[in-house]
């Protein structure tokens, strides 16, 4: 904003002297503060058209805008760089500005209404939202209040990830967990389940509400009933954690939804009718090497199950299907190897990939005591959302507004 509001004065000026300005230039933030609080090359890029050297083209804008009380100082640097330092009455009109604004302050009808979604965090519902996920949130809610701002028509969405192994795993847990309430001897808890007190909170409600009740079913009705519990009550948690964080979802899309639906099929169809799908060694798979992957990719493995890549892929298609013209992934630095497939299947399909935009959030690491803390949730070791807001408060863990 600052940078606009100097070249406009800028462009003033240089209309006042009649110094023509065809060309574009820039104010910039220095690098080296003594250098200024803003620098412009306007003078070195208009010398030319104007048959002037860029010294003298600088010396005579300095002049015509040290009349600007906005400047406590405008100095000439270098070759014919023009460099601005601040004065106090310029963020005084700003703070004015704003305030006779209120919430009307910044807003523009840039985007167009253009229709973005942004998909964010999109934790397995496992287990609570950690720390990981706050700074995913924080991120995508920011991005999400300037594009809506600026006249974009954006929505926020969570992508739940309610269907496999993991979610096998997580309704075996809380079995465990539910005989050892029951009286039942475990032994060793399997190192591949989820380990978290949570699991053996999620026990002690379903003990207190149903008991034995849950071991006179059926195995196979047993654990879907323990998946749909445990899936209920965790997606609960994230939803109130984030709105403790002030982030709040336009959207849950779930993957087992997708799934019933036929969607997931959709999209394998669309990739054979493009002529981009092959059989080798009882599997199916997608020739994503002809639109620039590294490597072709398996979609359907030789047991029928199909992997990861389909109903993310499926989930996409759904929001291309729903109106939005711009897609926003924000992932973590795993992911970047994803991104290739992804853009090779948008373009079999006839999409254009430039639709999809890619935002990597890069790992940080969390430090107690000096040393470094080290998370997993099936470890059941974790510093989750909710522990980082009562630690530290919700405005300082955003980092934001």
């Amino acid at each position: 904003m600052i940078k606009d509001i100097i070249h406009d004065h800028l462009i003033n000026c240089l209309q006042k002297l009649g110094i023509s300005h065809e060309k574009d230039f820039t104010v910039e933030i220095p690098n080296n503060t003594e250098h200024g609080d803003y620098s412009s090359n306007c003078a070195m890029v208009l010398a030319k058209e104007n048959k002037k050297a860029p010294k003298s083209l600088a010396e005579s804008i300095i002049k015509e805008l040290k009349k600007n009380k906005n400047y406590k100082k405008i100095e000439l640097a270098g070759p014919g760089f023009i460099n601005f330092y601040l004065a106090p009455s310029f963020f005084q009109r700003i703070f004015w500005d704003i305030r006779e604004s209120g919430e009307n302050y910044a807003t523009s009808d840039f985007g167009l209404g253009e229709k973005v979604l942004l998909e964010f965090i999109s934790a397995n519902p496992t287990g609570p939202l950690n720390i990981v996920s706050a700074r995913a949130a924080a991120f995508g809610d920011t991005l999400y209040r300037v594009m809506k701002r600026v006249g974009f028509a954006p929505s926020r969405e969570f992508y739940i990830n309610d269907f496999g192994n993991q979610v096998d795993i997580l309704a075996e847990s809380l079995e465990l967990r539910l005989r050892e309430l029951q009286g039942d001897v475990i032994g060793e808890f399997p190192y591949e389940a989820y380990h978290g007190e949570y699991v053996k909170h999620l026990a002690q409600k379903l003990n207190a509400t149903e008991g034995v009740r849950v071991f006179m079913m059926t195995e196979k009705d047993r654990i879907e009933h323990l998946k749909e519990f445990a899936l209920a009550e965790l997606l609960e948690m994230q939803r109130n954690s984030l709105e403790n964080f002030d982030v709040v979802f336009d959207g849950w899309v779930s993957e087992k939804t997708l799934r019933a639906e036929g969607v997931v099929e959709e999209v394998l169809s669309y990739l054979y009718e493009a002529d981009c799908t092959y059989e080798k060694d009882d599997a199916i798979w997608f020739a994503s090497t002809k639109y620039g992957d590294d490597k072709d990719r398996v979609l359907m493995k030789s047991d029928g199950s199909f992997t990861y890549f389909v109903p993310d892929l499926a989930y996409h298609l759904t929001k291309i299907q729903r109106g939005f013209s711009t897609l926003i992934d924000i992932f973590g630095p795993d992911h970047h190897g994803y991104i290739p497939r992804l853009r090779a299947a948008f373009s079999a399909m006839g999409y254009d990939e430039k639709m999809l935009e890619i935002i990597f959030l890069q790992q940080v690491n969390l430090f107690e005591s000096g040393e470094r803390v080290k998370m997993s949730k099936r470890a059941g070791k974790i510093v989750t959302m909710d522990d980082l807001i009562n630690e530290v408060g919700k405005d300082r863990s955003e980092e934001r507004r």
